[in-house]
């Protein structure tokens, strides 16, 4: 004689031990740390002036280890790499950049980050967007 389970609650949890019983874990990460990933250099400009066509590629990767990597490479250059350490406040939808003197906060909403220093006089400023 076969059993029914009678109870909603583990109704449910059955059910949602199913549907993630085939996630692997980088997928649970993304859901769980959404800003990790690559993200594309969208625009940059010093001052007025825009300089992101003077670039193949601008890209920053954020890994699980709160380490980044900034990749660039100019118009018929050689690829270059940055790397440093990072710290994500989801409440303040902030990500914090730390390289060599470099400590500096900047707003990480929807998937879009927007980095903005000062070069001398000059403002600078990058906006990355997360690739899907």
């Amino acid at each position: 004689m076969k059993k029914r389970i009678n109870s909603p609650l583990l109704v449910g949890i059955l059910s949602l031990l199913a549907l993630f019983s085939g996630a692997n874990l980088g997928e649970l990460k993304e859901i769980t740390k959404p800003h990790l990933g690559v993200y594309e250099c969208t625009e940059a400009r010093l001052a007025e002036q825009n300089f992101l066509d003077r670039f193949d590629k601008i890209e920053l990767e954020l890994n699980a280890d709160e380490t980044f990597t900034l990749y660039y490479c100019e118009k018929g250059g050689r690829m270059r790499k940055e790397n440093g350490r990072y710290q994500y406040d989801r409440e303040k939808e902030t990500l914090t950049l730390m390289g060599g003197p470099l400590r500096k906060e900047f707003p990480l909403k929807q998937g879009m980050l927007t980095l903005y220093f000062t070069m001398g006089k000059e403002p600078l400023m990058l906006i990355f967007k997360q690739k899907s």
